[in-house]
């Protein structure tokens, strides 16, 4: 029984550190595909947040006409500011992912596979799913809390460092008859299996299809040209439609209006 539990614990680990890299990397093209498309992505999300505003001042101007009631420019612009936040937030988000995409620096072959190799070596040490321990000592934790920063971050100093602070603090091992059984284990790696899947089926890992051709690349660029004109062309269709309620409620077109 012993034996077996070895043969499945050593393919637990396996599809622990393949779900980690595959993890790692998705967020690794999802940098480059932000590097790639980030600008003209968070131009073309500006334009339709402006426009889901201004169909939003439409909506409410229209409205206070019908009812014969005045416009509080104040009070629409207190609500679109409310009403906009999430939107304004995520393309906050976007905007500085893509400058942090932007200044990136690609680390050399040796670095990433030093920083792989250190990687499987300490996690295999205080892996959550592996050391039951990690989770439950708050020194343990907080150095698994850095090897995955460092991992992320391809910091081999700090991983470097980490090896002799992991070494330090772990006791001795339980033994692995103890911590887990057959079913359990199998049970994990089927779970873990279907992560990997997931993600190497789903957005951003697939964005690879574009990132590895150059044409795609192109076309891509393209069709984000073509929907930031088209937004930018409705942008001043609804703004003409929001001015003219602006008149017809009798207001100046110089008060503030956004």
């Amino acid at each position: 029984m012993e034996e077996e539990i070895k043969e499945l614990y050593d393919r637990y680990e396996e599809v622990l550190f393949e779900r980690d890299e595959i993890l790692k990397e998705a967020d690794q093209i999802w940098f480059a595909y932000l590097n790639e498309f980030g600008v003209k992505m968070s131009e073309l999300f500006e334009k339709k947040i402006s426009c889901i505003g201004l169909k939003k001042r439409i909506a409410f101007c229209q409205t206070k006409i019908n009812h014969n009631k005045s416009i509080d420019i104040d009070q629409l612009n207190d609500e679109m500011e409310r009403y906009l936040a999430e939107y304004n937030h995520k393309l906050h988000d976007m905007k500085q992912e893509t400058e942090l995409a932007k200044s990136g620096e690609a680390i050399s072959k040796v670095t990433h596979d030093a920083v792989k190799r250190l990687y499987r070596k300490l996690a295999k040490k205080i892996h959550p799913d592996i050391n039951p321990k990690t989770e439950k000592n708050y020194d343990l934790n907080v150095l698994w809390l850095r090897l995955l920063a460092a991992y992320n971050n391809n910091d081999l100093k700090e991983m470097m460092e980490l090896d002799f602070l992991i070494s330090k603090a772990l006791e001795d091992e339980d033994d692995l008859e103890e911590r887990y059984n057959v079913d359990e284990i199998e049970n994990q790696i089927a779970a873990i299996e279907s992560e990997i899947q997931e993600c190497k089926t789903s957005e951003p890992y697939i964005f690879t299809i574009i990132l590895d051709d150059e044409d795609k690349i192109a076309e891509k660029h393209r069709e984000l040209d073509e929907e930031i004109v088209q937004y930018s062309e409705y942008e001043k269709e609804l703004d003409q439609v929001y001015k003219q309620l602006i008149l017809k409620a009798g207001m100046d077109l110089n008060y503030k209006l956004y």
